[in-house]
């Protein structure tokens, strides 16, 4: 009912970003999943494309795909023919009202669009974008004029709400929209594959530590293998398992070796959704201490942890950026100071060894899933300011 009644009153949109499927990332993904809520034909995608002169009509979007970006040094400023591809498509679709996915560079085009035909533009920010912007003076007061002329402003989480709050921008000046889990993954894992998972990685009779994502430092990954080792006295049967890769894996694999830990712990790689399912299932607790690393490199969020509880296992998260609007702390999983080893230690000991109190935290954290982080639940208010603007 909602999607014809707004259908009657929208602006017909154009969300231009830099990460759109196939680009892989959280941030692609966000978009891809608001876009698929939106009524059919009322929003168009431009998006990055090496070639340049794609196109492609989607579920509930036409896709522009072009050259945003300027490569030339002798080229300034180098997303200059965003401009001119973002005014084509805005005559050609008769776009009333632009979506900015990064502030920097596209809402610099969405600005000067707006003071050069009036179209109107919202931003969407994720934390790390405005907190980079912070530490340069020309990049903070670009970045202020942007989000001041904006309808409104989109944040992901309270985090990156209070961080744009400090850009001078009004509170009811923004709306929090939360990404929700990967769905593609929720699955029943049956009691087979199960079964021949712990054979195959030889995790009978194993108490099993997840963590899913990049390799990248600010995931704290050494962090919980420096506890591992000292909980190893404790729980003997415990077992680490990374699945994802990225930048830190040889630094990862070194510090497994120096720690005596290869018969603890199992760096997986990249795995598919069918495969991740599997390991969320196997799983007793999913922890990623995630932490602020220099200027603006945080968890602006952390869909893992929603992921892990649609699974119903309880999580341990770092308490850093976004990640208590993920967590509950001490109903869905548990918050600690990701730099705290001993904090770390006693939580993972706590989820481990009593089970009752860990299933009660994973079953609250599949519940509060299925109740709160549905996209249809999420975009339903970003849905119903756009039919005011």
């Amino acid at each position: 009912m909602i999607v014809k009644v707004l259908l009657q009153g929208m602006r017909k949109s154009l969300l231009v970003t830099l990460e759109y499927p196939p680009h892989v990332g959280g941030v692609s993904v966000y978009y891809d999943h608001i876009v698929k809520q939106f009524p059919f034909g009322s929003i168009a995608v431009l998006t990055v494309d090496e070639e340049g002169r794609g196109r492609r009509v989607g579920d509930s979007a036409t896709v522009y795909r072009r050259k945003l970006i300027s490569k030339s040094r002798f080229f300034w400023p180098k997303w200059l023919p965003m401009m001119k591809h973002i005014r084509d498509i805005v005559q050609k679709e008769r776009i009333g009202l632009i979506h900015a996915g990064q502030v920097l560079p596209i809402g610099t085009a969405a600005f000067i669009l707006n003071r050069l035909f009036k179209i109107p533009y919202i931003v969407y920010c994720h934390g790390m974008d405005i907190m980079l912007a912070s530490s340069h003076p020309r990049k903070k007061r670009l970045v202020r004029q942007i989000l001041a002329r904006a309808k409104f402003v989109v944040a992901n989480s309270e985090f990156t709400k209070k961080e744009i709050i400090k850009y001078g921008v009004r509170e009811q000046n923004i709306l929090t929209l939360y990404p929700c889990p990967n769905l593609h993954i929720a699955r029943e894992v049956t009691s087979d594959e199960l079964a021949e998972l712990r054979q195959q990685y030889h995790l009978e009779k194993k108490f099993i530590l997840l963590t899913t994502g990049r390799l990248v430092e600010r995931k704290g990954h050494d962090v919980v293998l420096g506890v591992l080792a000292k909980i190893k006295e404790k729980i003997p049967n415990i077992h680490y398992i990374i699945v994802g890769d990225g930048p830190r894996r040889n630094e990862i694999e070194t510090m497994v070796e120096m720690l005596k830990l290869q018969n603890d712990v199992t760096l997986v790689g990249e795995a598919s959704e069918h495969d991740l399912a599997a390991w969320y299932a196997v799983s007793d607790v999913f922890v990623m201490l995630s932490r602020q690393v220099g200027i603006g490199d945080v968890e602006g969020f952390g869909i893992v942890y929603l992921e892990a509880n649609m699974f119903g296992k309880p999580v341990i998260a770092g308490r850093s950026g976004g990640t208590e609007d993920a967590v509950i702390d001490g109903e869905t999983g548990l918050l600690v100071d990701p730099t705290n080893t001993d904090e770390i230690q006693s939580a993972i000991a706590e989820l481990l060894l009593d089970s009752e109190k860990a299933k009660t935290m994973g079953e609250k954290g599949r519940q509060r899933v299925n109740e709160v982080f549905q996209w249809s639940k999420q975009v339903e208010p970003l849905l119903e300011r756009l039919e005011k603007i």
